[in-house]
């Protein structure tokens, strides 16, 4: 079975002037191989016939899982302390902030919108800010750490293991 957004090409074996091979052979009359022997982890084998497999940007985007607790430097404490990791979100916007009176203001009455509505967006995922908290008793200091742009963001998710079978 192919890969989602992968695409196949021609057979490796006739591309290397193997015009011999066919289904119901063991080994190829030129090399006296057999034709599973050279398979990387680029190509896969379909019956006898060995593809190369491109693989392009398929919706199955890559997860960036970060542990729930990480040892790094705390400023108050001087030294390197346990924090507990957090996703930082923004608050809930004041209705007395200054700029907030001075649009409502402005807006109230007729007219319509007065002021205009920002509609060139041009990034599709946002930069993800950790917000670190000092889990020593006495400190409990906070900071934020911004980390690249992520699609798909996960804070204490499963470790992927290397050769580990999926259950379901």
């Amino acid at each position: 079975m192919v890969p989602v957004g992968a695409k196949v090409t021609e057979c490796l074996w006739q591309a290397r002037g193997c015009k011999v091979c066919s289904s119901n052979q063991e080994a190829c009359r030129r090399t006296g191989k057999n034709h599973d022997s050279g398979i990387n982890k680029y190509s896969q084998v379909f019956g006898r016939r060995i593809f190369r497999v491109h693989h392009t940007h398929s919706s199955t985007a890559e997860v960036v899982n970060v542990p729930k607790t990480q040892r790094t430097f705390c400023k108050k404490c001087g030294k390197h302390q346990p924090h507990k990791v957090m996703q930082y979100k923004n608050g809930k916007d004041s209705l007395y902030a200054q700029g907030k009176g001075h649009y409502d203001r402005k807006q109230s009455g007729y007219g319509g919108q007065t002021k205009p509505i920002f509609q060139k967006k041009a990034k599709t995922t946002k930069k993800i800010v950790l917000r670190l908290e000092c889990v020593e008793p006495n400190c409990r200091s906070k900071r934020m750490l911004a980390i690249k742009r992520c699609k798909h963001f996960e804070l204490g998710g499963d470790k992927k293991r290397k050769g580990q079978v999926i259950q379901f």
